[in-house]
């Protein structure tokens, strides 16, 4: 491929961009944004729901060793 050629594809590659750019934006304003209480409410949401969740795995995790510990662990 000569060097003219892979100059030509790669000005066509950037061509698009700027209908693709318009297209985001447009898109991104008919998206129906949260409100700030509603903005608040879903985070304190999935806050609780990482740390219930952190809480659940450290437990297992705590559990499962103490089981593995007792059962290949030679006193």
């Amino acid at each position: 491929m000569s060097t003219e050629s892979q100059a030509a594809k790669a000005a066509s590659n950037w061509e698009g961009l700027g209908p693709y750019l318009r297209g985001v934006r447009e898109e991104l304003g008919k998206a129906i944004w949260p409100t700030r209480p509603e903005l608040t409410q879903l985070t304190q949401i999935v806050m609780g729901v990482i740390v219930c969740t952190a809480i659940f795995c450290g437990g297992a995790d705590y559990l499962m060793g103490q089981i593995a510990g007792f059962i290949f662990v030679k006193k």
